[in-house]
């Protein structure tokens, strides 16, 4: 009876094993803080369309692709990120703010004055190893047609992208800002484009995969999938308030990506009610239980050796195991 009821719970998992990454959106508010002590990226030096890298210090997992590092990319808004600073070939992009914005600081007449910047991007690592959040600030940034129609930069915004460890959720922090000219800044359009890219081929000008865009009422946007016809109109219809917080939340992994370490085991698997887990590896950190459809049904940090699974419904599990040099996954049958 056991192994029967094994049996089909391994056929029903193995008929998930290919579920693609999705994201839950969610519309928040809170306060918004400026970054403290956090690492600058120009340097004080004015930007225009800059090319820039930003670290992660985690990986991060975006739709199917792992990433250690972003980029802001040449040709992009601003604040369009991918993994490489040329936009040639296929790549993910990730659209925090999609408005064409510059520093305040840049001069038209002399591009290569370097007067100082007034628009500071910067990026700070915050958090304990397993569950640390990059934060990248773009700091009072202006509008490039604002600039270019005034000759002065009288408009700016202020946001941050966060990106958390091991739950992969990609969140939008927008602060104060004073938008007085939206139909020039936005360059004609109604608001900002933000979004999430899984792919796009900058040589055939094709989406691959899918696109996930904000659409409507910045106070109230909804979440639509995009392809190749829709990916440049879809936008926000106003400007976002201060305060504002988008919440992407990854809902599912692929479960095709999971590394395996043979040094690593859980016992007694199957399991009803426990399990211990034993590892070569370096200090386990945190570990994570997922359900068949990437779902995270519970993160622990520092665990002991025994794991409490009694609460669990029965079927196949993966416990991810986040350690100081990356993280390894097993499979876990729960009766």
């Amino acid at each position: 009876m056991i192994i029967k009821k094994i049996l089909f719970i391994l056929f029903c998992a193995f008929t998930t094993l290919s579920i693609a990454q999705s994201y839950n959106f969610s519309k928040l508010t809170g306060t918004y803080t400026n970054l403290a002590n956090s690492t600058s990226l120009n340097n004080n030096v004015p930007w225009d369309d800059p090319e820039l890298t930003i670290p992660i210090g985690f990986n991060f997992q975006y739709f199917n692709s792992t990433l250690s590092e972003l980029t802001l990319f040449s040709d992009g808004d601003g604040a369009d990120l991918s993994t490489q600073t040329t936009p040639t070939g296929t790549l993910p992009i990730l659209i925090a703010y999609g408005v064409d914005i510059i520093d305040r600081g840049y001069d038209f007449n002399n591009p290569n004055a370097n007067t100082g910047s007034l628009s500071n991007i910067s990026y700070k690592l915050e958090g304990t190893v397993g569950s640390r959040i990059l934060k990248i600030e773009w700091k009072n940034v202006g509008f490039y047609e604002d600039i270019n129609d005034d000759g002065i930069s009288i408009d700016y915004t202020n946001f941050q992208l966060w990106l958390f460890e091991g739950i992969n959720t990609i969140e939008i922090h927008f602060g104060p800002n004073s938008i007085t000219q939206p139909n020039l800044n936005f360059e004609g359009e109604t608001g900002a484009r933000i979004g999430l890219v899984e792919n796009y081929n900058f040589n055939t000008e094709t989406l691959i995969g899918t696109a996930k865009m904000l659409n409507g009422d910045p106070n109230a946007p909804f979440l639509v999938n995009s392809n190749d016809d829709t990916l440049e109109s879809i936008y926000l219809n106003g400007v976002i308030p201060n305060g504002t917080i988008y919440r992407f939340e990854n809902q599912n992994l692929s479960i095709n990506n999971f590394e395996l370490d043979k040094t690593t085991s859980l016992f007694p698997n199957p399991s009803k009610e426990y399990f211990k887990l034993t590892t070569n590896s370096n200090t386990i950190n945190s570990i994570s239980i997922i359900n068949t459809s990437g779902l995270i049904i519970k993160t622990i940090h520092n665990p002991k050796s025994k794991i409490d699974v009694s609460y669990l419904s029965s079927g196949i599990y993966f416990i991810k195991i986040n350690t100081k040099l990356g993280s390894v996954s097993k499979k876990l049958i729960k009766l």
